[in-house]
């Protein structure tokens, strides 16, 4: 059918993604819509009809003007059943979670998104610094369970990141790094302002290892660089302390 408008997405739906549909449509305008992939809806409480999957191969199809193919699935199914659907068939990413429960209106992940835009981040860095604890943000965004901690405290501290990052171009993007960052700004006498210094006077310090544990050290070695015995801190080991305290 190219009656478009009897259709509605699942509100849950993670949203499109405009190199995916522009991959759909060049094989829709050379094959058209494969028989054997229909979208599934079901019938909804307004009489239209509800993606539950298909929703990319839909509106590639409608952008094309092509019909679009169906099958109606019959008996009850409720969301859950349609997030098990989607998720099984295709591997979703952490931002796919975000979105899709964003689009269900859930507040805290829409602030995620909104974080994730104004500063120019990934999810996963958005994510951590919102919640202000770098631990299992992942297994809480899947799960629904992510709550966003202190906005004003995620805005303050990411500036200090930005910074480094103009000296450092990866460190922004890193989670390990960053998963480090938010650790020791958790921390009563880390002074981020003292280590963006350090950063931007001796950005050769900073590598990309690939172990916490080294990491960690780097940070306590750079942030003590060139201070006075008493004015040293011993950062690494405080910070694998901060990283299990709840």
């Amino acid at each position: 059918t190219k009656n478009y408008a009897k259709f509605n997405p699942f509100k849950g739906n993670r949203g499109q993604k405009p190199i995916h549909l522009a991959h759909l449509q060049e094989s829709i305008e050379s094959h058209g819509w494969i028989d054997s992939l229909p979208m599934s809806v079901k019938k909804a409480p307004n009489g239209k009809l509800e993606i539950l999957d298909g929703h990319n191969r839909f509106y590639a199809a409608k952008e094309l003007g092509r019909p679009v193919k169906y099958t109606l699935v019959n008996g009850e199914v409720n969301d859950s059943d349609v997030y098990l659907i989607n998720r099984t068939q295709k591997r979703w990413t952490m931002e796919d979670y975000v979105r899709s429960y964003a689009n269900m209106g859930d507040k805290d992940y829409r602030e995620i998104i909104d974080f994730m835009e104004r500063h120019k981040v990934g999810v996963r860095v958005a994510a951590s610094f919102l919640a202000v604890r770098p631990e299992a943000t992942g297994v809480l965004i899947e799960s629904g369970e992510f709550k966003v901690i202190d906005r004003l405290w995620a805005d303050t501290h990411v500036l200090y990141l930005k910074q480094m990052n103009a000296v450092v171009p990866w460190s922004l993007y890193k989670s390990k790094f960053v998963r480090s960052f938010i650790m020791a700004c958790k921390l009563k006498n880390f002074d981020p302002v003292r280590f963006v210094k350090q950063v931007i006077k001796l950005p050769h310090y900073v590598v990309d290892y690939g172990t916490q544990k080294d990491i960690y050290q780097m940070f306590e070695e750079l942030y003590n660089h060139g201070y006075a015995r008493k004015n040293k801190m011993p950062l690494a080991f405080n910070i694998k302390e901060s990283s299990i305290k709840k």
